[in-house]
């Protein structure tokens, strides 16, 4: 591996193991049964030329997705009973980079559907096309991490602490989790009044810290999206019922989702989680912090 793991996928058997480094490289395992030898490299090939963000696997296992934090999506053939990743079939253009990315059957057609989270929105695009068919907004913070269940309904986390729950069928999120107010400390805020006194008497003063106040957001916001530890991690059980999610602190958190309450939450690492997954079958959680 010629760099660090920065992200990985599990399929849906839990028999294939899809990891992304720190230098745009996938790398494929096989999980073997045997207690001497758990991972059996398959395979490794470039797909970007920076950190891979996200790796997604679709319903049927033979299609994979990419990205790396720069405004494109690379699409790529899987082979689940040999755990290898094949040829490039397409790469996808986005208005702003891609952090995170998911897979959704469409039930109509029995196709893929791709969710992706560019800048604070989430773009939905036909595999077949490639063409972005519709954008859904809520997040007031760069999205993160996607997940999806049921063929309908799909979950994404933000650099503004919250964790969404959205209905295809419906353009708003049907349900929030962990939403936090806004520090006021990250922007400057002035009264109405001392604008007004600004503007009339230190005309000079208003226009400086109105470039002020604009530049210290954008550097605010910028922080953010690349600071993966305001969000943390999750994962949604392929029955829709308990969604896990990691913190900047090292610990798992299961809630369920009916209701939005917390059922469990425990420590397992010192350091901010990662990458969070739960596989289908086997019912197994995975998780990674940054010192893996």
């Amino acid at each position: 591996m010629a760099g660090e793991p920065s992200e990985f996928e599990i399929n849906s058997n839990g028999k294939s193991i899809v990891v992304g480094d720190t230098k745009g490289n996938i790398i494929s395992f096989q999980i073997m049964q045997r207690k001497d030898n758990l991972l059996s490299l398959t395979g490794e090939s470039i797909r970007h030329k920076s950190s891979i963000r996200g790796i997604a696997l679709n319903f049927t296992t033979d299609l994979l997705a990419t990205c790396s934090n720069d405004p494109k999506i690379c699409l790529s053939s899987f082979d689940s009973d040999y755990s290898k990743v094949g040829k490039q079939q397409m790469q996808i253009s986005m208005q702003d980079n891609v952090r995170a990315l998911t897979f959704m059957e469409d039930l109509a057609n029995h196709s893929s559907i791709l969710i992706s989270a560019v800048g604070k929105f989430i773009c939905i695009t036909d595999c077949c096309s490639g063409i972005t068919f519709r954008s859904l907004n809520g997040h007031t913070g760069c999205v993160t991490s996607l997940r999806t269940w049921n063929g309908c309904m799909f979950a994404s986390s933000s650099t503004d602490k919250t964790i969404r729950i959205w209905d295809m069928r419906v353009c708003n999120a049907v349900k929030i989790l962990g939403q936090l107010s806004k520090s006021a400390s990250n922007h400057i805020f002035l009264s109405r009044n001392i604008w007004v006194k600004l503007l009339k008497f230190y005309p000079i003063s208003f226009y400086l810290l109105l470039l002020i106040n604009f530049c210290i957001n954008k550097i605010n916001d910028m922080k953010l999206c690349d600071n993966f530890s305001v969000s943390g991690a999750f994962s949604v059980d392929s029955g829709g019922r308990i969604l896990i999610r990691g913190d900047c602190e090292g610990n798992l958190s299961a809630f369920d989702i009916s209701t939005t309450k917390m059922i469990f939450s425990g420590k397992i690492f010192n350091s901010q989680v990662n990458c969070l997954r739960i596989t289908n079958e086997s019912r197994y959680v995975v998780a990674s912090d940054r010192t893996w």
